[in-house]
Order: structure tokens, then sequence, then C-alpha cells
């Protein structure tokens, strides 16, 4: 704490960009926790503009806010992803997970489509397994579940964003807590604002809200 104010983060931030720009870096972006407003503070000074908030939601106590027996309303399926259904995936994901930011997440987006080499990914372990709402026929949703990491499992919800996106996110979640969760901890990330109703009603913990900020003209 006593070293605080005096400068000495943003002189390392100022030698940091000196040195991306010697490397000829095209894009300069950061994260920041959205509690932390004096680093925010100082990144703006220095030229960086906030372009978007994500959501980090989690389950670690195995437990989850659900009724005994949970099932799907009359008209709506949950089923394995059809390899036809890849580009409204596709779409969903960039939407979700815009494509400037993939590089921090945990899970290789190039292994979401169907015709993936996946047996020659061999430096990621993880597996994944995809799930389609359908709602009277009609693709609403996919729910992407990656397995095989340390300690938690990720899910990577892909939703068009409207009026209906917290009950089609409910669906999704609510099925797969039922028929497929294994009691491990669970993380979810999503954009700010997006189904938060939903996360909160099935038990889900918000435990932190990034802030990805990007240089101005780098």
């Amino acid at each position: 704490p006593e070293f605080r104010g005096l400068g000495i983060a943003s002189a390392l931030t100022h030698q940091a960009l000196r040195f991306a720009k010697a490397k000829r870096a095209w894009q300069v972006w950061l994260q920041v926790n959205d509690n932390n407003h004096a680093a925010q503070k100082m990144y703006e000074k220095l030229d960086f503009e906030l372009v978007r908030k994500v959501n980090t939601w989690a389950i670690e106590d195995g437990r989850a806010n659900l009724s005994e027996y949970f099932d799907l309303p009359r008209g709506n399926q949950v089923l394995p992803r059809k390899f036809w259904e890849w580009g409204k995936h596709k779409q969903w994901l960039l939407e979700c997970y815009p494509a400037d930011t993939r590089w921090y997440a945990t899970v290789n987006f190039s292994a979401f489509p169907p015709t993936y080499p996946g047996l020659l990914n061999w430096d990621d372990p993880s597996r994944l397994s995809h799930f389609s709402l359908h709602q009277n026929e009609k693709l609403n949703g996919i729910l992407t579940w990656q397995q095989g990491l340390p300690r938690t499992d990720y899910l990577w919800l892909a939703l068009q964003e409207s009026p209906l996106e917290n009950e089609q996110a409910y669906l999704l979640l609510a099925h797969f807590l039922q028929n497929e969760w294994e009691q491990r901890s669970i993380k979810v990330e999503y954009p700010e604002n997006r189904a938060e109703e939903t996360f909160l009603r099935l038990g889900f913990k918000h435990t932190r809200k990034l802030n990805w900020m990007k240089l101005r003209d780098a």
C-alpha cells in the first residue's frame, strides 16, 4: 500500500506499451476487474477504451437451485447438435464470444466445428459435448460442455440476444444440470446484462466481472 499512487503502475504500463510497439503489435488489449476503479482510470488516461464487459458465473459446491425433477415444457427438446446446425452455432458464438478476445478463453474455439479432427489436437485435453435447444422444431440455442480440465468444467452458451434469451438459457442449463452434470465445479463466461436472471435462478454465483479495454489506434 505504501507504494500506491506514486506512478509505478503507470510507468510499468508505459514500458509494456513501448515493448509492444517495438515488437510491432498491431493491437493492445487488457482486462481489468470491474471494481478496480483506480486501474481503470489509469488505463483511460493511457488512451485505453472500454470495449465490453463479461461476467463469470460458477457453481462450486455441487449444488444448484433446481426442482427435484426438471422436465422440458411441451414442444421443447434438447438434442445432440447436428452437423447442419454449425452455421447458426458459429454465428451465435461470435456474438457471445467475439473473435478479438478469444485468445483468453480456456477453450479452443477451432474445435467447435463438427468436422474438426479432435484426435490431432494433442495440446488440448478437454472434451466438448454440444446440446441444441429446439422449440417447436426451431433451433433456438446451443450449449457446449467442456470437460477434462483440472478441478472445473466450463459451459459455453450460444444464444441470440433477444427478449426470450433468459427462457432459452434456463431450458438449456436446467436440462444440463438435471441430465448431464456430474456435480463438478462449473463456470460460465457470458456477456454483461445477458441471461443474468437465469444464472441467479439456477444457483450460479457471480464471481467476477471483467472489463475488456483496447488501446486506441494501436
